[in-house]
């Protein structure tokens, strides 16, 4: 069979519109959930009903949809043009993530330095990499280093 096959497979499978239903729903409720001193709006979302969060229940969703949309190609012995699709969505995560990384570190830097109030590099946690990205990089790429709320 040829690789071009597996793209028919994944054309051919309908979009499940309740998942990127449900999928939204997560994206609000962790939205919400940021929300400092939110008071009665913070009920609705998931933190205050069970065991998980909205971020887990994202994750979640996001995880079976990828298994509805790569299952069957799978099953119809693609394996490796779904790996590849998959390893490419995941660089491209990857990648995402080092910019956002990149740019909210230096716009905290930014603002750090225009107010003169250093405590905002402490406050999001950016304070160690600007003393010392040399060493601290690797660990940023390596998803090790993590600022708040990134």
């Amino acid at each position: 069979m040829e690789p071009h096959h597996a793209h028919q497979i994944e054309e051919t499978i309908e979009r499940d519109v309740r998942l990127d239903l449900f999928r939204g729903l997560g994206l609000w409720m962790i939205f919400l959930d940021h929300i400092p001193n939110d008071g009665a709006i913070g009920w609705i979302t998931l933190r205050n009903y069970g065991f998980s969060d909205a971020a887990e229940f994202f994750v979640f969703i996001s995880g079976y949809l990828a298994g509805f949309i790569y299952g069957p190609i799978i099953a119809s012995g693609f394996l490796l043009s779904a790996a590849k699709r998959l390893w490419t969505r995941a660089a491209h995560i990857y990648a995402a993530h080092i910019m956002l990384f990149l740019i909210f570190t230096a716009q905290v830097a930014r603002t750090s330095r225009r107010l003169d109030n250093p405590m905002y590099e402490n406050e999001f946690n950016v304070f160690n990499f600007l003393q010392h990205p040399d060493i601290l990089i690797g660990q940023a790429l390596t998803l090790r280093y993590k600022p708040v709320d990134l």
